[in-house]
């Protein structure tokens, strides 16, 4: 038996859009999206781009990152090392200095508390401070607070919001980001969002995402081309129209695991939350041997993905870290312990019991030294 990490279904509905999508100009059809993406967030403005990372790039841009004068200090992002590069890299690209943050390692995602001890640091020494925070694997939390603390500390707050696509959950930062990479909710193949309430800066990423043009027709900033492909929107619409439906498969999914696991020394499992969207489902095997966790279960036909990466440890990064940037002692410590579990619309009763099982086995044959 074969159980893929994930899987995107696509019905009949999905390729009649798409054939649709190909038969016809592309005017208005990514118009169309974007309003189907405001009116299901209840969100004034969603600007689609190529992809995830493109959504941050250009976001940064369009709120000036990096744009200091010759003579001002340089700009600062202040982002969890535990995810993927994207943030960091794009905000170095511009020119930004990078500070990384520890992870609460039960939810992967910030701590107000600590964020503010890092602002207090950085206060005065850079022109402006911005900081993402990253709604890891589909768990939204602590976004008002978060808001409020880097109003106090005249921070820019930027939700990376790639795992929670149809949350319910308002926008607390200025702006945030979707993706539509083949892990998550929707699956355009690739393809990434902005989305944001302030009119000036919804312009200014539409410019950025576009060779700079505006709308007298004048290319009136430098920039490239990050346009969503027509192709992409098609598949993207049309899998908006089952988005709750999707929300659902994952939190069964999660409800199954959680019955599975619960209880099971040297494992520990996600927080449950209203507020968490499953996109993906996260393990922490406390004292396992992990990759020879993953090699048993994927000679069993179950892939087991790691789930991120300690940004800060990388090799583009080593050599660049701040004087102030502190040890992060729990990204540390946990950056190989945890994985994702295979999670994905219509996984039937027999994937997930197979899925179960193997795990089980795996955990007995690897051994904890717990």
């Amino acid at each position: 038996m074969k159980i893929p990490g994930c899987k995107t279904t696509y019905t009949s509905s999905d390729y009649s859009w798409l054939s649709k999508y190909l038969d016809t100009s592309s005017r208005g059809i990514i118009e169309n999206l974007e309003a189907k993406l405001a009116e299901i967030h209840n969100i004034k403005h969603v600007v689609t781009v190529s992809n995830g990372t493109a959504a941050l790039f250009v976001l940064y841009q369009a709120l000036g990152m990096g744009m200091s004068g010759s003579d001002d200090p340089p700009d600062l992002l202040i982002v969890p090392s535990y995810t993927w590069p994207s943030a960091a890299n794009a905000a170095a690209m511009l020119g930004a200095k990078v500070l990384f943050m520890d992870i609460n390692p039960d939810t992967l995602n910030i701590e107000p508390h600590a964020l503010e001890g890092l602002l207090a640091t950085a206060r005065g020494s850079y022109r402006r401070i911005f900081v993402v925070q990253i709604h890891q694997f589909g768990l939204v939390e602590n976004s008002k607070s978060v808001r409020r603390i880097c109003d106090e500390y005249g921070a820019v707050h930027i939700e990376d919001a790639a795992w929670t696509l149809g949350s319910s959950v308002p926008l607390a930062g200025v702006a945030g980001i979707w993706s539509f990479h083949p892990r998550k909710l929707v699956n355009g193949g690739e393809g990434g969002a902005i989305y944001t309430d302030d009119d000036h800066l919804a312009d200014a990423c539409r410019r950025y995402r576009n060779h700079g043009l505006d709308d007298e027709g004048n290319f009136s900033v430098f920039a490239l081309n990050f346009r969503l492909p027509v192709i992409q929107a098609g598949l993207i619409h049309n899998q908006l129209n089952r988005i709750e439906y999707l929300i659902q498969e994952r939190k069964r999914i999660a409800d199954f695991y959680y019955s599975a696991f619960a209880g099971i020394e040297g494992i520990s499992l996600p927080p449950k939350s209203e507020n968490h969207l499953w996109q993906a489902f996260v393990l922490r095997l406390e004292d396992y041997d992990v990759s020879n966790f993953k090699d048993f279960c994927e000679k069993k036909g179950v892939e087991i993905a790691h789930a991120g990466f300690s940004t800060h440890r990388e090799k583009a990064w080593v050599s660049n870290l701040l004087d102030i940037q502190p040890d992060l002692t729990k990204t540390t410590r946990y950056e190989n312990s945890y994985v994702l579990l295979p999670s994905f619309e219509g996984m039937t009763t027999d994937d997930l019991e197979y899925t179960v099982n193997t795990i089980k086995e795996a955990l007995s044959s690897v051994k904890c030294s717990c």
